[in-house]
């Protein structure tokens, strides 16, 4: 009793909104003209504040949390100290019948290269890289790093035999010696020099041991207040000069890369497979309107032309107007998402209309469907009782009564999925969410309004042919035929009678009522089979999720084979299984010298600081290289010039009194000057002395390699020993900020939380659908519950058909994950409301009625889908070509539980309702 009370007061529920939905429908129908006139309007106002768009392609402000940790030290860092984030690096490979670049031509086509882009200005450029390069604080010269990014591997060739040339020994010496601030000389086959700010480089290596030269990897640094305009038009002429490079080297080959070149990359990205998207909305439409096709059968003509396309009797029209209404949602939604909310534009917003034409197109089937079910419920009554407007009327509010609460609930469960779901920390995914739930939301108004209307426009036109035909059959016909012939019957000549109209959604039909239907109800094994592999497939996806590897690798942005892509590939394959990220241990004080309270003149606080390094090198596991401080090599220096230093717990220290002319000695004396880019000092503003403001000291990671695993464990651990230090040496010393910051640590904090952003959104959504469902059902819990689990089972499986295809948990993924929640929630919530809806019927199984009645929508919807984004199978860019991966998935595993697991298990909770059911069918006309 108590299943039964609830499927009526679910009934109930749905009974409200469908009669709210009927009369909406029935104003709707009585001016299709207006409303179509209005909403195109307002569409094209909302559409105007697109012209406002930003795009923002910064990596940074798009995939890391803003309000995390490392975006806070960032600030604090870059507000202090240079660091140097205008790079621009060339990777050189060798080319040709040569596999080393230590081969004298080779290697001499590399130093051309650096010549080149070193002091060359191109023609048309303003300014060269002198004139743009971050000076060495010691010296008028540019930063040039090159030393730590020689990749040596094993072969059989000799630096110093007789098939190189010897002068190449000089010049490899000179790029050695040159890169005066890099961290390490990570080099397979020799052993790493020592620290340059010892600048007592171990090179004695160099004699005899470099055999092999895979990749030569040269940066130049800018200087951090060059104009962008300078940046930008000097980074395009590096590009054009590589360009002309790899035109004319025979035995190299270079690659460029600029901050630039990312973002410029990821822009490029959707403009690039351009002609693949249009491709995509051009199958999208065709596949609508071959939807909505009826053929007819005719026995009496020849055996090839038996079945022919009926085009009057064929709503093709509204397969494109479906297509249209949802450009125009998207155009609108777009419009509304800047100009109102001011929510910025990022590329992943490019992916957003797949979805939304996967939803509109859905929803738009179902509202055809639905149509034709009002036709077979509202019989035509003889001619002269109703106008053919009247006719209509009833039919759309009959649609509307039908199927209004469904796709009501669909697009309201989608709108507050996707928004819950923007409360994420990580940008990209917050923009999409939001634009996603406000294009949706345009979405469903159009659709009951705009596609409505013009749904009406094209009944009236049918109603009044179907009329017509009737008013000339019975003029013509005798009184006997006449009374013995049916209502459809007088419509056709005798020798229409015999021809009969097939649509794609009788195929469907037929499917679903004589096979799947009672397969689903009745079927013992089959339910089994489904249940079990239902049950496996869950299994499977677990076993994934449990091992599937995370990271989004930069190569993966850009176009597949493209220059980008092979850069990002050698500094994978070789600078970062060799090479680990840097990293500083900052000290960072007050510029309001009452505010300070530290003074690292004293040696107090110098013994904090160093303790605090010694604890981090003693206890990191993870960061395997360290630099000399600049406070050793100082205390070191005023020993070693008898300047006073004191003894405290067995180390020495500078004497406070001593501390400030002695670094000023220190910096000047030319061999330690580089350490000058590792302070901040100013002259106080209590005083007249200089005083050191910040600091850092110097660390590099063992190499990360592939291994995205080892990023989040070395995060927690720097994050752990920050803590440490601070409790350890810093606890009662107000106004201490003492942390370790990188730039990698940016990207590992969103690797971080990734994970629980994606739940976290995922989870909102579910619980989104459940409130929604609960609003427009009613109490009626064994429909909510099998929907969230049938939303829930579609995730899962994504989850693990991502470890099965070999891809990564990162951004890009989760937003598919997002968009399966959108889509599968069509799917399913529209079979489980059809359960529901048996009023006036022949005592049907719901769920077979279901099935019959909205499964050919639905299945429909699904193949729309998935040849929309077929196309994007051929695409050269990763990106897409996940993107079809995930949501070729995404529609598979929402057919398979919307269209057999949710019925089987509907089937398995229901009790034979007392009420009855139509049989649909089609309709002439």
């Amino acid at each position: 009793m108590k299943v039964d009370e609830e499927g009526r007061e679910g009934e109930r529920q749905v009974g409200r909104l469908g009669r709210w939905m009927g009369f909406f429908g029935l104003q709707v129908a009585k001016r299709p003209v207006f409303v179509i006139a209005l909403m195109t309007l307002l569409t094209c106002l909302a559409a105007v504040g697109f012209v406002r768009i930003k795009i923002i392609s910064d990596g940074i402000k798009l995939w890391v949390p803003q309000d995390s940790k490392a975006m806070f030290d960032r600030s604090s860092v870059t507000q202090i100290f240079d660091t140097h984030k205008n790079f621009v690096f060339l990777n050189i490979v060798p080319t040709g019948e040569h596999h080393s670049l230590l081969y004298s031509e080779a290697f001499d086509e590399s130093i051309r290269l650096h010549d080149v882009v070193s002091t060359e200005a191109k023609d048309g450029l303003s300014r060269s890289y002198k004139d743009l390069c971050l000076k060495m604080s010691w010296a008028d010269t540019c930063y040039f790093s090159g030393s730590k990014y020689l990749d040596l591997g094993n072969a059989n060739i000799t630096l110093f035999q007789n098939n190189i040339e010897q002068e190449i020994k000089s010049e490899l010496f000179t790029v050695v010696t040159r890169a005066h601030t890099d961290t390490t000389l990570a080099l397979r086959n020799v052993k790493s020099c020592g620290s340059p700010h010892q600048r007592r480089m171990d090179i004695s290596g160099l004699v005899g041991d470099y055999v092999d030269c895979k990749v030569l990897k040269l940066g130049y640094a800018l200087a951090d207040g060059v104009d962008p305009v300078h940046v930008a038009e000097w980074f395009a002429a590096v590009e054009g000069m590589t360009e002309d490079f790899n035109k004319r080297a025979r035995y190299s080959k270079a690659y460029v890369f600029h901050r630039l070149s990312l973002d410029q990359a990821i822009q490029q990205t959707v403009l690039g497979d351009l002609h693949l998207m249009v491709t995509c909305f051009i199958l999208m439409i065709s596949t609508s309107v071959f939807m909505l096709i009826k053929f007819r059968y005719n026995p009496a003509r020849p055996a090839l032309f038996r079945y022919f396309v009926d085009w009057k009797s064929s709503r093709v029209f509204l397969g494109c107007i479906a297509v249209v209404n949802v450009a125009l949602s998207i155009a609108g939604g777009y419009g509304i998402a800047v100009g109102v909310v001011g929510v910025e534009f990022n590329t992943l917003c490019a992916i957003l209309p797949f979805i939304l034409v996967g939803i509109g197109v859905d929803d738009a089937f179902v509202l055809v469907c639905g149509l034709d079910k009002a036709t077979q419920k509202l019989k035509y009554e003889p001619l002269g009782t109703k106008t053919y407007k009247e006719i209509t009327c009833d039919r759309i509010k009959e649609t509307m009564t039908s199927v209004g609460p469904t796709v009501t609930a669909t697009s309201l469960t989608n709108i507050i999925a996707f928004l819950l779901g923007s409360v994420t920390a990580i940008p990209a995914l917050r923009s999409f969410c939001i634009y996603a739930g406000i294009c949706i939301l345009c979405d469903y108004i159009m659709q009951v309004t705009f596609f409505l209307s013009v749904m009406t426009l094209f009944e009236y036109r049918q109603v009044k042919r179907y009329m017509a035909q009737r008013a000339r059959a019975e003029k013509n016909a005798s009184a006997e035929e006449c009374s013995t012939s049916s209502d459809k019957a007088a419509a056709v000549s005798p020798k229409k009678q015999r021809e009969e109209i097939y649509s794609v959604f009788d195929i469907f039909g037929w499917f679903f009522s004589e096979f799947l239907g009672p397969l689903v109800t009745k079927g013992f094994l089959f339910r089994a089979a489904v249940i079990l592999s239902a049950a496996a497939c869950a299994a499977v996806s677990i076993y994934g999720v449990m091992n599937i590897q995370q990271g989004l690798p930069l190569k993966d942005l850009t176009t597949i084979g493209s220059n980008l892509y092979t850069y990002f590939e050698l500094e994978e394959n070789s600078f970062e299984n060799q090479v680990g990220p840097e990293t500083a241990l900052y000290f960072i004080g007050d510029n309001d010298c009452k505010k300070r309270s530290i003074d690292i003149a004293k040696p107090m606080y110098q013994q904090k600081l160093l303790d605090s390094h010694r604890y981090i090198v003693a206890n990191s596991k993870h960061i395997k290289f360290t630099q000399q401080t600049w406070l050793e090599e100082l205390i070191r220096f005023a020993d070693k010039n008898s300047t006073l230093v004191v003894d405290l717990g067995g180390e020495k220290y500078v004497e406070e009194n001593h501390f400030y002319p002695t670094l000023s000695n220190f910096l000047n004396s030319g061999v330690y000057s580089e350490f000058s880019n590792d302070l901040r000092i100013a002259k106080s503003e209590c005083s007249d002395k200089l005083e050191v403001i910040s600091s850092r000291f110097h660390y590099s990671h063992a190499p990360t390699g592939k291994d995205y695993g080892i990023r989040k464990k070395a995060l927690r651990e720097i994050r752990t020993l920050e803590k440490e230090c601070q409790e350890m040496y810093w606890k009662d010393v107000e106004g201490a900020n003492i942390f370790l910051y990188g730039l990698e640590y940016l990207f590992w904090e969103q690797d971080a939380v990734l994970l629980k952003e994606c739940l976290l959104s995922l989870g909102l959504a579910v619980a989104g659908v459940f409130i929604v469902s609960v609003a427009i059902i009613g109490f009626h819990f064994t429909p909510i519950i099998v929907i969230v689990t049938a939303i829930t089972l579609v995730d899962l499986y994504l989850f693990g058909f991502l470890y099965l295809l070999g891809l990564r948990f990162n951004a890009v993924t989760v937003v598919n994950l997002v968009m399966a929640v959108g889509l599968s929630i069509d799917y399913s919530l529209h079979i489980a409301h059809s359960c529901l809806d048996s009023a006036d019927g022949r005592g049907t199984n719901p769920v077979e009625y279901a099935l019959k009645t909205i499964g050919p929508a639905v299945l429909a919807g699904g193949i729309s889908t998935f040849m929309g984004i077929l196309p994007l199978a051929g695409s050269t860019t990763f990106i897409f070509k996940m993107f079809f991966k995930l949501m070729g998935g995404t529609v598979v595993f929402g057919m398979f539980v919307s269209l057999f697991l949710l019925p089987t298990l509907l089937s398995l909770s229901h009790r034979k309702s007392k009420h009855q059911h139509p049989d649909p069918g089609n309709v002439l006309g």
